[in-house]
């Protein structure tokens, strides 16, 4: 019984924050911050010219900017909620920003994305009444959701 009710209720928290979610990726300009982020070269484009594979693929973008674009988007796609804290979104663009770094040939763990999130940040995962403490079940149920 207690299970199923923790089901509802991340249910319905959850339900919420994907409507939330759904409203701000469709109010998103992708290709805007796409080109703010990470433009193409002014002198690759120009009217008389055929953007070819071939030259397109010689164009590179600094992992600077694509993690400024990255970084811009989760911003803007999830609700500050859904990350709990500040600390916890800035710990996504962190593994974010090693995983950009990496070489072609370089494994990233998926633990290394979550590690670091507290997930007592995250409320809408779980409902803490006035201060009462977190059962190790109900932890634990929420710690699996999240990696």
């Amino acid at each position: 019984n207690k299970r199923r009710k923790r089901w509802r209720r991340l249910r319905q928290n959850g339900i919420a924050m994907c409507k939330e979610m759904r409203k701000r990726n469709a109010n998103c300009d992708f290709s805007r911050f796409l080109e703010y982020h990470c433009p193409l070269p002014h002198e690759s484009i120009t009217p008389d010219s055929k953007l070819e594979l071939s030259h397109l693929v010689t164009l590179d973008t600094p992992v600077e900017s694509v993690a400024a674009f990255i970084q811009a988007l989760l911003r803007r796609a999830f609700p500050s909620a859904f990350w709990g804290s500040k600390r916890n979104f800035d710990q996504v663009v962190k593994a974010m920003t090693v995983y950009l770094n990496l070489r072609r040939a370089e494994a990233f763990p998926e633990k290394a994305i979550v590690s670091g999130i507290s997930v007592l940040d995250i409320k809408w995962l779980h409902s803490q009444q006035g201060g009462t403490k977190l059962s190790r079940t109900d932890h634990e149920s929420v710690t699996v959701l999240v990696r």
